[in-house]
């Protein structure tokens, strides 16, 4: 990619919470979005021909969380505010979308290794301690097909709305990614989310900050209690106020980078 960069003659580049092997081949301007990152793998993003990037974007508000970085690995920090598709309340004559999983794929075969079994009794548990009893659908797109946990009654393709269909659910259970917290935030839907370990984004941060916000967060040893919080859930519906995101972080890092195309001389 790297030198498809250079080749291009491109002048300013972006690269999003990811590590580019051989950047040293391009010269023109440098931006890389960091997402939440645990402090031992940020200098897995360090540019690898040892010049500083141009400007680091953190997509977040600086008081949810903001990396130290020495003046050697970036000119200039900014935290930009949250990046997401605002969703919004659901309508009152939307039809409801019921209890919905999403698992994002799981990640890799080894983190779905993990997750599935523990999803797996963690619906078996609710199930079994819910009063009026329940059912639950899977969201997977073609790429996860035959992914399906046991213990779901349905499976169904919410294609690229994903989002939509949080704000339909009475309740959604959902890894902890990025944009599947944030989308959730700006809902008044209930939610669990599970953290799966990833190479680069912290997860469980992500679970601590956000499960309190947006219904449980389900972190290791507390199976039993998220069993009874979804049961006790699904047995007697309701909403919760939207998060209060802050600004638009997508307005602010276009900001930034329209400025950066663009200097004012």
């Amino acid at each position: 990619m790297s030198t498809v960069l250079a080749k291009m003659g491109v002048t300013l580049a972006v690269v999003d919470t990811m590590v580019l092997p051989g950047i040293g081949v391009y010269h023109g301007r440098s931006v890389l979005i960091l997402r939440e990152t645990p402090p031992d793998r940020l200098g897995l993003f360090r540019r690898d021909d040892g010049r500083a990037w141009d400007c680091v974007i953190v997509p977040n508000r600086a008081e949810d969380w903001m990396p130290r970085l020495a003046p050697d690995f970036a000119r200039r920090v900014v935290a930009a505010g949250w990046i997401l598709r605002r969703t919004g309340v659901r309508w009152p004559q939307e039809e409801s979308a019921g209890i919905v999983v999403a698992t994002g794929g799981g990640g890799t075969q080894e983190t779905r290794a993990d997750l599935f079994p523990l999803l797996s009794e963690l619906l078996a548990k609710a199930k079994a301690g819910s009063r009026t009893g329940f059912s639950i659908r899977q969201a997977l797109g073609p790429r996860a097909e035959g992914e399906a946990l046991e213990g779901i009654d349905g499976v169904f393709d919410p294609g690229a709305n994903l989002n939509d269909v949080f704000r339909r659910a009475d309740l959604v259970i959902s890894t902890a990614g990025y944009n599947s917290v944030l989308e959730l935030a700006s809902t008044d839907t209930p939610a669990m989310i599970v953290p799966i370990p990833r190479s680069l984004d912290d997860q469980t941060a992500r679970v601590r900050l956000w499960g309190p916000q947006l219904g449980f967060g389900l972190l290791p040893g507390f199976i039993e209690v998220g069993a009874t919080w979804l049961a006790d859930q699904a047995d007697r519906p309701r909403r919760r106020a939207p998060v209060d995101l802050g600004p638009d972080g997508a307005e602010r890092a276009a900001e930034i980078l329209l400025d950066m195309f663009c200097p004012v001389s």
